[in-house]
């Protein structure tokens, strides 16, 4: 109705994003007959999101770009829908019994939890005050927490930790300590910074802009356009509420991460049977993903879309034996997925009806159609882990995984254009060695960056040592850990084929944290049994501790600073037809306009000046500039414009790469050379312009 009356803002946003999450899902979800609460969910959000970023790709591939039209035309189509099955009562029996066992979750949550978690919200609360973005260090984000921020987070940390390995816990009480631990972590910056986090993110708030403003894909621009599902879908929401993602994307992270943490628990519930680790997975799945990729982007839409494939294939398709190898049944047999029996603590299910698993089939290629049109590696990864699940043995229906890779091929298949016109280069080659190297590339950086690096490598490889624990003492235990395993192994295949761009070991960490996660859970549990509960909330406060350094530990260059964001608006809004944004440094807000495509000299490189400029050469640094302005203006008939940001002087800083140590002294070299004269200053930032 709203959209109807032409009504667009916040208010029509948010409730247009409460249908894009539970229609038509809801309508659908009881015919693949979930097998408890989170895999409603989970199947039902997924497919709801699903069904809408095609509908966006629709008309943008058709160019009929109406998206107030559409979606209100298809929003009360569903509630029509809404209302004839409520009426009809099909599905009201299932949903009244999950209604019923959600009631009675809650019932069962003590009083005591509530308290804690409720306390450690507050004294979170009281905290933010005196967190200041402007102060930060070397250290990132860690020293400018105070005290009480810590105090919250620990408490909440243990609350979660304790709900979980209760020998007979209440998915509410961990639901409700898992959700404080979330807003402590991911609701902390968007509420003390004015900016969003990760320059990265304005990058695809020009996209989504783009695709809204000119109502169609631009598959020659960049690769954006040619896997358009998540920015389809917030250009759809865009179209037709006027709500730009700049509104909401700060909190991608919190919404994006409760998303795949639920996806994850049904995956570790089904892969282990055993409840306690699957609550145990989820909260350390929680304080270990570190690498940053849920932002506002493709991949938090395309990891949770791959999730959700995995929990799918997972509790509906795999078996316990196998006999496609042989030499290994014995063992395999013993690896093995659980019987259902024991992920659901009661007597088998019956066989699913012919209907049921047909509608399971759909539902498992519908969302790898979606996921293959949202981000390609995230696609690749879980069709390779369904496929060594086909080669063992431990699903065994072949319709599924040919719908599933045929979903997936054809929703990759619309790409290949643009990989053709670049010689179909995929990325594939190098070394391992380089390839797990990392994008990071320090020349002399300060003590305290390399120390964080450190960190960070050591946290990722405890991570790992403690899910190899796991997988021994657990399999030592007569535990069934090999989906768990194959989870958490398959990734690791990656770094043998390409370096994606220098990013395939933080992609390798991301994909294997399922099954990571699931074997360290395990291994928490059984340490926990034999040594008490105190050395799992113990390792759980560790783990706490070492996120909070690895993830904040570079908010020195993730804080986007607001006078960044005005000087690439400024470059935007600049009257020429053609023109070319270089930078001084790298990791900079570029590209947040729609006009982005006219302003970028390619997809693949911005010309950054600190990368020309030599310290070491017996050229005086000044006296570099001239050929550099040169070089710049040989790349467009048009005008040439350099911002410069603190962003960037604290790459530099951070890298050790060039003796610059603030934007006063950076600008002061460049309007040395009388061939850049500065167009106009922000802040603390700059917007200057390359003459002839």
């Amino acid at each position: 109705m709203a959209l109807t009356l032409g009504w667009r803002g916040p208010l029509v946003g948010a409730l247009l994003a409460v249908v894009m999450v539970t229609l038509p899902g809801a309508l659908v979800v009881a015919r693949v007959a979930p097998r408890d609460r989170a895999e409603a969910v989970v199947v039902a959000v997924g497919l709801s999101v699903v069904t809408w970023m095609l509908v966006a790709h629709v008309l943008l591939s058709l160019r009929w770009w109406q998206p107030r039209l559409v979606v209100a035309a298809s929003a009360a189509a569903l509630a029509l829908g809404r209302t004839v099955a409520a009426a009809s009562g099909r599905p009201a029996g299932r949903v009244a019994r999950l209604r019923a066992g959600w009631s009675a979750g809650l019932r069962a949550v003590g009083w005591w939890q509530p308290l804690v978690l409720a306390l450690a919200l507050v004294v979170w609360a009281v905290s933010l005050p005196a967190i200041e973005l402007d102060g930060l260090g070397d250290w990132g984000l860690v020293t400018e927490l105070p005290a009480l921020w810590f105090v919250a987070l620990g408490g909440a940390v243990a609350v979660a930790m304790l709900a979980a390995l209760r020998q007979r816990p209440s998915a509410g009480q961990v639901a409700m300590a898992i959700g404080a631990v979330l807003v402590i972590v991911y609701a902390t910056v968007p509420l003390v910074s004015t900016t969003l986090r990760y320059p990265w993110t304005y990058k695809h708030l020009g996209v989504v802009r783009l695709l809204d403003e000119t109502g169609r894909l631009h598959p020659d621009v960049d690769i954006y356009n040619n896997f358009s599902g998540m920015f389809g879908l917030a250009a759809l929401v865009r179209g037709a509420t006027g709500v730009d993602p700049e509104a909401y994307a700060a909190w991608s992270q919190l919404v994006g991460q409760a998303l795949i943490t639920l996806a994850a628990w049904v995956v570790v519930r089904r892969a282990t049977g055993d409840v306690r680790v699957a609550h145990l997975s989820a909260v350390v799945l929680v304080l270990v993903d570190w690498v940053g990729q849920n932002y506002f982007s493709a991949q938090v839409l395309g990891t949770f879309l791959a999730t959700a494939v995995l929990a799918m294939v997972v509790s509906w398709f795999t078996v316990p034996g196998s006999r496609r190898v042989p030499l290994l049944e014995g063992l395999l047999a013993r690896l093995g997925p659980p019987a259902p029996s024991a992920s659901l603590d009661r007597s088998p299910p019956p066989a699913p009806a012919a209907r049921v698993v047909s509608a399971r089939r759909w539902a498992v290629a519908a969302t790898g159609l979606a996921l293959a049109g949202t981000h390609a590696l995230t696609a690749s990864v879980t069709v390779l882990v369904v496929l060594a699940l086909l080669v063992v043995g431990w699903v065994r229906d072949l319709r599924m995984v040919g719908a599933l890779v045929a979903a997936v091929a054809i929703g990759m298949a619309r790409a290949w254009p643009y990989f053709a016109s670049r010689g179909a280069d995929l990325g594939f080659g190098g070394s391992v060695a380089s390839n797990v190297a990392g994008n990071v590339h320090a020349v002399d950086p300060p003590r305290v960056v390399e120390l964080v690096g450190l960190i960070s490598k050591a946290f990722a490889v405890s991570v790992w040592a403690l899910a190899v624990l796991g997988a021994v003492i657990g399999t030592r235990a007569g535990r069934r850990l090999g989906l768990a395993a194959v989870l958490a192994g398959v990734p690791f295949v990656m770094p043998l084929v390409q370096s994606y761009g220098g990013e395939a070991i933080y992609r390798v960490y991301l994909y294997a944290l399922p099954g990571v996660t699931a074997l360290a859970a395990v291994a928490l549990v059984e340490l926990g049994g034999r040594f008490g509960r105190g050395i799992a909330v113990a390792a759980g406060l560790v783990l706490a501790a070492g996120f909070v350094v690895v993830h904040y530990g570079r908010e020195l260059q993730n804080h986007v600073d607001p006078s960044e964001v005005a000087i690439q608006e400024a470059l935007a809004a600049r009257p020429e037809p053609v023109l070319i944004g270089a930078n001084f440094g790298d990791w900079t807000p570029a590209d947040l306009s729609a006009r982005y495509p006219m302003i970028q000299f390619s997809e693949t490189w911005t010309p950054n000046i600190s990368d020309e400029l030599d310290p070491a050469s017996a050229v005086p640094l000044v006296d570099q500039l001239d050929p550099i302005a040169d070089d710049l203006l040989g790349l467009t008939d048009g005008s040439v414009y350099v911002t410069l940001g603190p962003g960037m002087i604290e790459v530099l800083h951070q890298t050790g790469s060039l003796p610059i140590a603030s934007v006063d002294e950076a600008l002061e070299l460049l309007t040395s050379s009388q061939r850049f004269v500065v167009v106009t200053r922000i802040g603390d930032s700059a917007l200057l312009r390359v003459t002839r």
